[in-house]
């Protein structure tokens, strides 16, 4: 391996590092994923604060995340009683905006779920595009779909809504709301999760997020090494550094 000016600028030979390239595909059981943190441009009304759309305060049952199945949970629980400051965002300065979830990690994703606000006619999100991406700037987005959510009724039975895409790998997702159902003070909603494929907590030898585990992800490891980017971190200690490139062996070696 050469370097140059602290960037890999050679390929390296495989043999001897990587025991075999093995393409393989990281598809499993969609469990429920809870992002780890959420902020938007949109502010919020007094107490209405972002975190509570993550934090399951505003769901009938709860959920854990990494283990519950996404499916059934989404379909078969449902908002508890409208109007709570301690269950619900509700945007302040703008009904439309973005809406922004740190994902606490790097994830294939594959669906994403919603609890349509309880209080009132009209101020659930409507229209909305998904954008996901590896940072928090979303630089470099891949677009997931622009999908529509139904309003929500004005009682505590709400139940989950579910978007699903091809699958993505992504640290951080983009909520580009769009519109709302004709409320022009505020839009909001009580509760937004992920789906995510069992065993892919994260997968991290698939570098490009192509869903497969091959040996183009050698390129973009190298990539992400020289732009020093979060998908470089291979060994999870917060650094992009050299020894990352024996964890991205390791983990390729491994598989997912």
């Amino acid at each position: 391996m050469n370097a140059q000016a602290g960037k890999i600028v050679a390929a390296v030979c495989f043999g001897g590092l990587v025991s075999a390239f093995q393409v393989g595909s990281c598809s499993a059981q969609t469990l429920m994923l809870q992002p780890a943190s959420a902020s938007t441009n949109m502010g919020h009304f007094g107490t209405y604060d972002p975190v509570y759309a993550i934090d399951e305060s505003g769901l009938s049952a709860t959920y854990v995340s990494g283990v519950t199945e996404f499916d059934t949970f989404v379909a078969s629980t449902h908002t508890v009683s409208g109007g709570s400051s301690f269950t619900t965002w509700f945007s302040q300065t703008s009904t439309t905006g973005n809406f922004d979830f740190d994902l606490g990690g790097s994830f294939s994703i594959t669906a994403m779920a919603i609890w349509a606000d309880p209080q009132g006619i009209g101020q659930t999100v409507n229209e909305f595009t998904l954008l996901a991406d590896d940072n928090p700037a979303f630089t470099s987005p891949t677009n997931l779909g622009t999908f529509s959510a139904n309003d929500g009724s004005p009682n505590p039975t709400n139940f989950g809504q579910a978007f699903t895409f091809t699958p993505t790998v992504a640290s951080y997702v983009r909520m580009v709301i769009i519109s709302n159902h004709g409320s022009s003070l505020t839009t909001g909603f009580v509760e937004a999760a992920f789906g995510v494929g069992e065993g892919e907590e994260p997968c991290l030898a698939d570098t490009n997020g192509d869903g497969v585990v091959s040996p183009a992800d050698f390129s973009a490891w190298v990539a992400a090494f020289n732009a020093m980017s979060p998908a470089c971190d291979q060994n999870g200690d917060g650094s992009c550094t050299p020894a990352d490139f024996s964890a991205w062996v390791a983990n390729y070696n491994a598989g997912c």
